[in-house]
């Protein structure tokens, strides 16, 4: 079986916690202590389509978010799920877009996930219809109640791959290459405005209501009028494909994925999109290695989770750094 790491970090405990997807889309906990070792436990009682994203709850559990099937209605829903530190499931709810009716006529999917300061959690996605799919946001307390759930209220094609929150506590959805407003409240999605170039799947809250977008082998820094601000223009030309990108308390951006054969990490400047540093990892008798996610740790460090193939088999990889990157 191969699994993708969705995220990886650091608890208040000092372990490391792992939340992964196998090949079947069936969930996984893994908890690490300081020299790697540890234990894994399934979620198979969450009943999934697919599995999106996992981000830290801030009470050292996860939150997960996916899209699942229901057969005998022949629909889609999203779905978020809370997972406690123990590597229990707390709680389970599906819904779709627009309604507090989670099995409606139509299917919704869940692409986006953020915990707000306030402990709200927000996730994005969109909703399909017979003539068009809209974009739409969701907002749960951290109990798992629904408080609203919105679609773009305008007609024709657009879709939520990411959230972001502004300082203002309105939010950004974004729609490949537009940006979507969205009233702190969560009620009114509004007009796109257009991203100068490029298009991107994953957005990031940097600081001076500035955003880092990626996708793949792109990287750039936006505005809130789609000017881009920076463009990297060198992960394409050095064969870097993006697994996740963070942002260090040190203010500069940490990114993890591949290069070439090689699991890659590297440190980017946030006011310019300079590189600060790069790394790239490979074990003896491997044929390819990749990061999936990055996060710092508390000596500002980094963890980094990925998957390496050795003799044809993927194993799971998980790497520990000091702040330049370089394992001790």
């Amino acid at each position: 079986t191969s699994y993708t790491v969705l995220k990886i970090y650091q608890r208040s405990d000092g372990q490391y916690y792992l939340c992964l997807s196998d090949d079947d889309d069936t969930g996984l906990t893994l908890l690490l202590d300081s020299e790697g070792g540890g234990k894994g436990f399934p979620l198979k009682y969450i009943k999934t389509f697919r599995l999106w994203e996992s981000i830290p709850d801030g009470e050292d559990g996860f939150l997960v978010i996916g899209t699942s099937y229901f057969q005998n209605e022949n629909l889609y829903t999203g779905f978020l799920s809370r997972v406690r530190p123990n590597q229990m499931l707390q709680w389970n709810k599906n819904f779709s877009f627009g309604s507090t009716d989670a099995l409606v006529q139509h299917s919704s999917n869940a692409s986006g996930v953020i915990l707000t300061p306030n402990q709200e959690v927000v996730v994005c996605g969109y909703h399909e219809s017979s003539t068009d799919t809209r974009a739409g946001i969701a907002i749960f307390n951290l109990g798992g109640d629904l408080q609203i759930s919105t679609i773009n209220k305008a007609s024709g094609q657009s879709q939520a791959w990411d959230v972001a929150q502004r300082p203002t506590g309105e939010y950004l959805l974004l729609n490949l290459s537009s940006l979507l407003n969205v009233n702190a409240t969560g009620t009114d999605i509004l007009p796109p405005i257009p991203i100068q170039m490029g298009q991107f799947t994953h957005i990031l809250y940097i600081a001076d209501d500035s955003y880092v977008l990626y996708k793949a082998s792109e990287l750039a820094l936006v505005n809130t009028s789609g000017k881009i601000l920076w463009y990297n223009k060198l992960l394409e030309k050095q064969n870097i494909e993006i697994g996740e990108v963070i942002a260090a308390r040190d203010g500069s951006i940490v990114l993890c994925g591949q290069k070439s054969d090689s699991a890659f990490v590297g440190k980017y400047s946030f006011a310019t999109g300079d590189t600060l540093w790069t790394r790239t990892f490979m074990e003896p008798a491997t044929s390819s290695a990749r990061f999936h996610s990055v996060s710092e740790t508390v000596d500002r460090g980094f963890i980094l989770g990925g998957s390496i193939i050795e003799a044809g088999k993927t194993n799971l990889y998980v790497v520990k750094t000091d702040q330049e990157g370089i394992v001790r």
